[in-house]
Parts: C-alpha cells; sequence; structure tokens
C-alpha cells in the first residue's frame, strides 16, 4: 500500500448487468485487488426490464462490504485516508416511491420498452425537435418521461400513491443518508430536464400530471450526500461520514476515466450497449442535430453522441445461442476463417433501438439465410451491423464536431470479442485506440472524486492523470470500402422495415 499516494477515493459504477466498486489513489492508479463486481438481478422478458430496488440496494452493500473486507483490518483509518466516493450510474430508470421513501413500483431499466405506445401519444402531443432542443433527449420508452405515463395508464392506483418518482441511485441514497437529490447530470437522462434553465420543465411536469415536489432537488456533480443511517453505518463504517457524490451518468464518466476530455477526443464504447460519446461546453452543444443525444457532464458542460440499445448484450445472447466457443481466442481464430462483409443483412435490434431514429418500436431481423448459413457467419453479420448503427452516429457526430483526432475504445465486450475492434476500425474508416485501461466508468467516478475534492486542478485538463498509451488498430482500407456499401444496404433495410410493428410484441 505505500507504493500508492494519499488520499484515496472509492468508485461506484452502477450499470445495468453489474454493479461495481473499486478504490483508487490520489493520482488515479487502481489499488491492486481492490476491485468488487456482483451481477444485478434484473428481470428480463418479454419487453419488461425491471430490477427490485431493494435487491439491487443489497448488492451494492454487498460490493462495497467486500471491498473493504479486503482491506488490512490492521492498518488504521488515519494511513487509509479516503476522502470522497463517486458514483457513476446508468443513465435512465425509474422507481415510484411512497411517503414514506419506500418503492411502490419495481425500478423500470432503459431496455423496458412497454411505454411504447405512451411515447407515441407523446409524440403527437409534443413536437419531438422542439422536445430534444430542450431537453437533449428523444420521445423513446427508454426514458422516465414515457415510463410515468406508462404506469399511470397501466396501474393508475398504485401510480396515485407515488409520491415522488426517483432514478436508482437517487433511490439508493434516500435509504443510505434518508434524503437524496440528482445531479444535473444525472437528471438530463430523464427527458424531463429543460437544460436550458437547469430545472425541470413545467409543461412537461404538467403534460405528464406529475408536480415539482415528486421529483428531486438538482445541484452540481460535485455536491455530496454524508451520513450514513443505522444499519448502513455498522455495515459500512469506513464510509459512516465519508462525503457521496451525486451520482453522474456512467457515460459522461467512461469518457472521463477514458480520457476522452475534448471536442477532437471521442469515446467507443461497447459494453451491454454501446455508445459513441463527446464532451463539448454546454453552450456549443446546444447546437447537436435531432438523432443525438445531449446529456450533461457538469453544469457548463454537455456529453453528445448516440446509443444501440444491443451490443455486447446481442453478440454474447448469440455466441450461447449458435454454440460458438466461449474462449476468446477460440471464437477470433473461427471469425478470422469467415471474411467480411458478411453478405447476411442484420438489424440487431433485439432490445429495441435508440440513435439515431429513436423509434419507439424496433426488433432484430437477420435477411439472406441460407440452408449452408454456419453459426459464425450469423454471428459475424451481427459485430458488422452493430458497426454499421455507429457509423451513422460517427458520421452526424463527425458533421457536427469534426474528425476526431483519437477514438479511444472502452467496454466489456471489446475483451470478450477482440476481433470487433478491427470490424469496427474497417467500418469506420478511422484508427482506434484501445483503452490502457479497464472500468472506464469506475476510472471516470474516481476522477470526478478527485476533482471535487481539491486532489485534482482541473477535470478536463487532458495532461492530468492520463492513462498509460492504448494500442492503436488501423482500419483495412479495402475493407473499408467494401462496407460503405455494406452499410448503405443495412440503412436501405433499416428504412424499409421502420413502419413496421414488431410481431407478437408483449404490452
Amino acid at each position: 500500500m505505500e507504493a500508492f499516494a494519499p488520499p484515496f477515493v472509492v468508485a461506484i459504477d452502477i450499470g445495468t448487468t453489474h454493479c461495481r466498486a473499486q478504490i483508487f489513489d490520489c493520482t488515479l492508479q487502481p489499488l491492486p485487488g481492490l476491485y468488487v463486481s456482483r451481477p444485478q438481478p434484473v428481470v428480463r422478458s418479454g419487453d419488461r426490464a425491471e430490477l427490485d430496488p431493494e435487491a439491487g440496494l443489497a448488492v451494492l452493500l454487498d460490493a462495497l462490504a467486500e471491498l473493504f473486507a479486503r482491506l488490512n483490518p490492521n492498518l488504521p483509518p488515519e494511513r487509509f485516508p479516503i476522502a470522497a466516493v463517486g458514483v457513476a450510474s446508468l443513465w435512465h430508470s425509474l422507481i415510484g416511491v411512497d411517503a414514506d421513501g419506500y418503492p411502490l413500483t419495481p425500478c423500470l431499466l432503459w431496455e423496458d420498452r412497454r411505454s411504447a405506445v405512451q411515447a407515441e401519444r407523446l409524440r403527437r402531443q409534443l413536437d419531438p425537435v422542439e422536445y430534444h432542443r430542450v431537453t437533449g433527449a428523444f420521445l423513446h420508452p427508454s426514458f422516465p418521461a414515457c415510463q410515468i405515463l406508462w404506469w399511470q395508464d397501466e396501474d393508475r392506483e398504485r401510480a396515485r400513491k407515488v409520491a415522488r418518482w426517483l432514478t436508482l441511485p437517487e433511490y439508493y441514497y434516500l435509504r443510505l443518508f434518508g434524503r437524496t437529490a440528482t445531479s444535473f447530470s444525472l437528471a438530463s437522462g430523464s427527458g424531463l430536464l429543460d437544460q436550458q434553465t437547469l430545472g425541470w420543465w413545467p409543461e412537461l411536469l404538467q403534460l405528464l400530471r406529475i408536480a415539482p415536489e415528486q421529483l428531486s432537488s438538482l445541484g452540481e456533480a460535485d455536491w455530496v450526500i454524508s451520513g450514513l443511517r443505522s444499519p448502513f453505518r455498522q455495515q459500512l463504517p469506513r464510509l459512516a461520514d465519508t462525503p457521496f457524490l451525486l451520482p453522474v451518468g456512467d457515460g459522461a464518466c467512461d469518457n472521463l476515466g477514458a480520457h476522452a476530455l475534448s471536442a477532437r477526443n471521442w469515446s467507443l464504447m461497447l459494453g451491454t450497449s454501446g455508445a459513441l460519446r463527446v464532451i463539448l461546453p454546454a453552450a456549443a452543444a446546444e447546437q447537436a442535430p435531432f438523432g443525438l443525444f445531449r446529456y450533461r457532464l457538469l453544469r457548463d458542460w454537455a456529453v453528445v453522441g448516440g446509443t444501440v440499445n444491443s451490443a455486447g448484450s446481442l453478440a454474447e445472447w448469440l455466441r450461447r445461442t449458435l454454440l460458438l466457443p466461449g474462449d476468446p481466442d477460440l471464437l477470433a481464430e473461427e471469425l478470422n476463417l469467415v471474411p467480411g462483409p458478411s453478405p447476411l443483412l442484420v438489424l440487431p435490434d433485439w432490445a429495441g433501438r435508440r440513435s439515431p431514429d429513436w423509434p419507439g418500436s424496433a426488433f432484430g431481423v437477420i435477411a439472406g439465410l441460407s440452408l449452408s448459413t454456419r453459426p459464425i457467419e450469423i454471428f459475424r453479420a451481427a459485430l458488422e451491423a452493430i458497426g454499421y448503427r455507429l457509423q451513422i452516429i460517427y458520421q452526424l457526430l463527425e458533421d457536427f464536431t469534426g474528425k476526431p483526432l483519437t477514438l479511444t475504445a472502452t467496454g466489456g465486450a471489446l475483451q470478450r470479442f477482440p476481433q470487433w475492434g478491427q470490424i469496427l476500425a474497417d467500418i469506420l474508416g478511422t484508427e482506434v485506440t484501445l483503452c490502457s485501461v479497464g472500468e472506464t466508468s469506475l476510472r471516470g467516478a474516481a476522477r470526478l472524486a478527485l476533482w471535487a475534492t481539491g486532489n485534482l486542478p482541473d477535470l478536463l485538463d487532458t495532461a492530468e492523470a492520463a492513462p498509460p498509451p492504448g494500442k492503436p488498430i488501423t482500419p483495412n482500407w479495402e475493407k473499408h470500402r467494401l462496407y460503405e456499401e455494406a452499410c448503405s444496404r443495412h440503412r436501405q433495410l433499416t428504412s424499409l422495415l421502420s413502419d413496421l410493428q414488431p410481431p407478437g410484441v408483449q404490452r
């Protein structure tokens, strides 16, 4: 422990599939052995994707308890000072709680598509372009704005009893501290925030029939809450009075952790979902075109980009379903025997679709199958199809900000499927640099915590706490030209099927 520089910070990442915790020193070095990951108890069925809030809280507490159990018990707190806890969180979630703060509803996640009908109704009541201009978000089932209406339609009596609507981390803070608040960053992912005033949008709240008091107070990302309540302070004595920063969107933290800190340095993330993102001054981000989301990092800084619902989740589902090798090296050998681009056409919308058109309903398609099609060919076609979606987002971002100097790729899916990096470089026609550090959302939350406590002078200074250089992947230009034609075919199929409703969708 002596080789690391105090003070230390704890980083938490409340993700869709896992809850993670890690400890970093004041130079953003992760301490060996002090990393814990726990699966989230997510329930998925048809269009349903939800989580029991109390079960999720138990997972978070278990991860933190295990993290501190790994510390030397003879190490006194004064020799291991913890300055703060930084928290990254999934950007879209919704829980309704009663007047005492206990859940009346499960937590609906961004994957939940049951509010597609309500999203369509809002698109008839509001101008989607104006809505995007004000909120930076979209009238889409991923957003709490649509999910609140779904609860009011689905279970009016239960919705009427809701005293407050919270995101998942807001609920955790309410239970842990007896009070809660939300950062401008997390609030911007709700579709309820007026990003011009940085207050809840009154006209929208009136349309949704909810009062401002039913939403949390708003604050900057460096605001802190401390003083764990019993029994949590007994469970986590080392954090009993440690300041917890307000949670920030995990996409923003991914950019911070990947050191993608400016308009010319982008992050390409492939985890459960996928995204391309860039950090911009909030004033410049206001001009982001329709199709790209615009959320907040801080009051004066925004994150602009696009996202695909199905990325690593779809790749892993296909690998298991098609009985492909679990060993990355064996899978890579099979992929190398299948040249791209694939003649198959895939719409990778198993979990719905967000960017670039944000439809309320979308479904997965595999076209061009024959009796001679092999499983690995379907798998490669799906990896390429996700790349085609990212290429559309890449073009929108490039038209808006200019071509990036660096494109840093992050996410566990690239580690599980290493050939994907080359496929993406070939499709995008740009060099992709694999991030040299893992768990970038955790690293970004730690960076925020160090900045908020005065241990990092400038949050967005690229000279501060830079990670080691990553491995560059150079595009194959001959393949890129072929992929341009394939991407065009992919767009044509998407357009052809965009007006169809998914068969057998559960509402």
